[in-house]
């Protein structure tokens, strides 16, 4: 593995030459740093018209060599030389997955424990999936958490499940049954497995549209974009029977959903921000 690593900027027009050349000093490895994507979290972006170059090598004189070449020859700008972290990055991704926690549930990733005393579900992130941390998924989760301790072996519909976490949540919580739908098969494939993980067998998985299904549900959540919300506004509150939760929508957003869903007559009673996202909550008039 690589152990030293060295960060220079450059004119992006002379980029591929010099990373070219850094190669050809024995670098192992390279990441390029470039003004119209975005950077990791925690990393600048250089300036346009400018590259980044992370190079890495096997030891200190290599870099060394390597940094002086790119000084004198390409007239790069140096950054920093260092010592690479030595540690396994086929796992070190894990560090950045983290767990949440409602009054009565814990959700988080296989490889974490759970406190004593709550409800533990495992959520394997993949792509974009998350343990229901997002501020939108935790808010709904604290939502499902209040309703189910209130309204034990009650009924749920996850509309746009993902992972299929606010669906099992709700099972995990007490519901009698839930149905989670979503039109991504890939999601539906990943919510199965977290299914299978967590050992539910009263969630049903289904791609079926919200007109196809003919069940009225004491919970129904939908954690999407506001669009979709908008969009799907009459079909959400037709399979209402008790209470609505609304989230995945933006603080500018969510006027307009209050006013449009208290027009089916849903009385909103629930509104909450987290860091520019809102959850919403209606009771069935």
């Amino acid at each position: 593995m690589p152990s030293f690593h060295i960060l220079v900027e450059i004119d992006e027009n002379l980029a591929e030459s010099l990373s070219n050349s850094l190669f050809e000093c024995g670098s192992l490895g390279q990441e390029w740093r470039e003004n119209h994507l975005l950077p990791m979290p925690g990393t600048p972006s250089p300036p346009p018209g400018k590259i980044q170059i992370v190079a890495f090598f096997e030891t200190l004189s290599a870099a060394q060599t390597a940094l002086q070449i790119a000084q004198n020859q390409w007239n790069a700008q140096p950054i920093s030389l260092a010592e690479t972290e030595n540690k396994d990055w086929s796992t070190s991704w894990r560090e950045q997955i983290s767990a949440t926690q409602t009054p009565h549930l814990w959700v988080g990733p296989p490889w974490l424990a759970p406190p004593p005393g709550k409800h533990a579900l495992y959520i394997e992130p993949k792509m974009a999936f998350g343990t229901g941390d997002h501020p939108s998924t935790h808010l709904c989760l604290e939502e499902i958490d209040a309703f189910c301790s209130s309204s034990p072996a009650c009924t749920v519909l996850d509309v746009g499940t993902g992972t299929g976490i606010l669906g099992m949540a709700a099972c995990k919580l007490g519901a009698l049954h839930a149905l989670a739908t979503d039109n991504d098969p890939t999601a539906l494939s990943y919510a199965q497995e977290n299914i299978k993980l967590n050992k539910i067998n009263n969630l049903r998985l289904s791609n079926a549209e919200l007109h196809q299904i003919h069940e009225r549900f004491e919970l129904v959540v939908a954690n999407i974009f506001a669009n979709a919300l908008k969009d799907l506004a009459p079909a959400l509150c037709k399979k209402t029977k008790k209470y609505l939760v609304l989230s995945g929508i933006l603080a500018p957003q969510s006027a307009e959903l209050e006013t449009l869903f208290s027009n089916f007559k849903m009385r909103l009673s629930v509104k909450r921000e987290v860091k520019e996202w809102v959850c919403l909550g209606f009771e069935k008039s």
